[in-house]
C-alpha cells in the first residue's frame, strides 16, 4: 500500500504542475501570437484539461486522506477484471480509430490535398506508434 501511496503522491504533483502550467502557456502563447483562428479554442481546450486534471487531483489528495478511500481506490485499480477490459478496449478502440482515419483519408483524397496530406500522416504515425508498442511490448514480455 505504500507504493500506491507514492504513486499518488507522484500524480498528485504532476497533475498540479500541468493544472498551473498547461493554461499559463495557453495564455502566453495566446498574448505572444496574437488573436488567430485557434487561439480561443486552444485556451478553452487547455483549461478544459487542466480542470480535468484537477478534478484527478482532488480525487487522489482524498484518497491520501481517508484509509477507507485509499483502499477502494487501490482495489479499483489493480482489479484484474478491470485491467483486462480496460486493455481490450484500449486494443479494440485503436484498430477502430486507425480503421476511421483511413476511411477519412480516403475520402479526402477526393476533396483537399491539405487535409488529404494530414491524415494521411495521422495514418502513418498511428500505425508506426502501434509498430513500435508491439515490439516493445513483445521484448519487454518475452
Amino acid at each position: 500500500m505504500e507504493k500506491f501511496k507514492k504513486k499518488l503522491k507522484k500524480r498528485i504533483v504532476f497533475g498540479s504542475v500541468y493544472c498551473g502550467l498547461i493554461p499559463l502557456l495557453a495564455i502566453a502563447l495566446h498574448f505572444c501570437v496574437g488573436e488567430t483562428l485557434s487561439s480561443g479554442f486552444t485556451l478553452g481546450f487547455a483549461c478544459g484539461i487542466a480542470a480535468v486534471s484537477l478534478v484527478f487531483v482532488i480525487q487522489s489528495a482524498r484518497a491520501l486522506c481517508s484509509d477507507e478511500k485509499l483502499r477502494k481506490m487501490y482495489i479499483a485499480e489493480t482489479d484484474e477484471r478491470n485491467q483486462y477490459i480496460k486493455n481490450r478496449c484500449a486494443a479494440s478502440s485503436v484498430c477502430i480509430i486507425l480503421a476511421a482515419v483511413s476511411l477519412a483519408t480516403l475520402a479526402a483524397s477526393y476533396f483537399d490535398r491539405t487535409i488529404f496530406f494530414t491524415l494521411l500522416a495521422v495514418t502513418y504515425c498511428t500505425v508506426f506508434i502501434i509498430g513500435c508498442c508491439k515490439l516493445y511490448y513483445h521484448r519487454k514480455l518475452s
